[in-house]
C-alpha cells in the first residue's frame, strides 16, 4: 500500500483525492473531466470513484514529467534522447535558425 494512501481503499471519492494531492476538490474534477486522471461512476446514483493506484500513478507522472523538465534545464538545453524500454520516445530540438 502506497504511504500517500495509507488506510484508505481501493476506490477514492474526489474529495479523498483533494485532500491527498492538497488541492481543492474542483481541480481534481476537472483532472477527471480531461481525463488526467481516470475514474468511473458507481450505483444508480453515478457517485465519482478513482482507483488509489490510479491516482498513485498521476502523482508519479507528476514527478517523472518534473525530473524530465530539470534534466533538460540543467542540460542547457544540448540534444537529449531518452529511452523507454529500448526506442527512443523524445528527442531534444535545437534552437531555430530564422527561415530554415
Amino acid at each position: 500500500m502506497s504511504p500517500r494512501t495509507t488506510g484508505l481503499g481501493r476506490f477514492l471519492t474526489p474529495a479523498d483525492a483533494a485532500q491527498i494531492l492538497a488541492v481543492p476538490l474542483s481541480t481534481v474534477l476537472d483532472l477527471i473531466d480531461s481525463g488526467e486522471i481516470p475514474a468511473i461512476r458507481i450505483g444508480a446514483t453515478g457517485r465519482l470513484r478513482l482507483k488509489r493506484a490510479a491516482l498513485d500513478a498521476y502523482i508519479d507522472e507528476l514527478y517523472d514529467r518534473r525530473r524530465r523538465e530539470m534534466a533538460w534545464h540543467e542540460a542547457g538545453e544540448q540534444k537529449i534522447v531518452e529511452i523507454a524500454g529500448g526506442s527512443v520516445v523524445g528527442r531534444a530540438q535545437g534552437p531555430r535558425l530564422g527561415g530554415i
